[in-house]
């Protein structure tokens, strides 16, 4: 009879690295949300020294707040279980729609490309540190391009699903990495230029549209975790059909 329940190594280390990178994450939001509290008030309060200062700061760090913005993304794909909404957010909030749509984009692409690198180099092992492959089975569709592309393209596009884990899986299929790149940039541009606009209406003191954009955010992203499996399954269909089509 098989042994059900049991943790192995490789559920051992992803979870030890899973929960030391989200302890290191909420204590230091606390930490900066205690220290900057008077900072983050006044910006949702639209107190005109406050917005003042930040630009000036911005303005002061010139090109480096970009780009740790930047490598803040890369890494937020690096480690897949953290959500990539709040650094979009952000992006937008700091730099207004156009230049935060570019950063979080290019951030984006960056991440998946050195995953698929690092995967590449380090192999299985590696993947497994960050995402589950043990299952097999699972992960039959790997094989063909065709319906893996379709349904690679139809997670990346709805927005609620996990996402950057796709990039881990990558090198176990017959994907050429130059296509992920570019089905990963077309189906996640929506859902990015929707986070970016959200944070920009916070910048922009729009809170009625930023409470519209939060609350179509929040149902979408609830639809498809309830749904999450019955969207997966009809995603691989339609792969299905299409394959018998042919």
């Amino acid at each position: 009879m098989a042994k059900t329940g049991k943790l192995t190594k490789e559920d051992l280390r992803r979870l030890i690295i899973t929960s030391s990178v989200l302890f290191v994450i909420v204590v230091t939001s606390i930490v900066l949300i205690i220290v900057y509290w008077d900072y983050i008030y006044g910006l949702f309060t639209r107190d005109e020294e406050v917005v003042a200062g930040l630009e000036n700061m911005l303005a002061r760090t010139g090109s480096w707040a970009w780009l740790i913005l930047l490598l803040l993304i890369v890494l937020q794909v690096l480690f897949a279980f953290l959500p990539n909404g709040p650094f979009e957010m952000i992006a937008g909030l700091m730099y207004g729609p156009f230049v935060g749509v570019i950063i979080s984009l290019v951030g984006t692409t960056l991440g998946c490309l050195v995953v698929i690198l690092l995967v590449k180099a380090f192999g299985k092992g590696f993947a497994c540190l960050f995402v589950n492959l043990k299952d097999g089975k699972k992960y039959n569709l790997l094989q063909d391009e065709k319906r893996c592309l379709v349904m690679m393209f139809g997670l990346l596009l709805i927005p609620g699903l996990p996402k950057d884990f796709l990039a881990f899986l990558v090198p176990f299929t017959k994907i050429k990495t130059w296509k992920f790149l570019l089905i990963n940039l077309i189906a996640r541009t929506p859902v990015i230029v929707f986070s970016v606009y959200f944070g920009d209406s916070i910048r922009s003191g729009n809170y009625n549209l930023a409470i519209i954009l939060g609350s179509i955010a929040v149902i979408a992203g609830l639809i498809c975790i309830i749904f999450n499996k019955k969207i997966v399954n009809l995603l691989n269909k339609s792969t299905n059909n299409t394959e018998k089509a042919e």
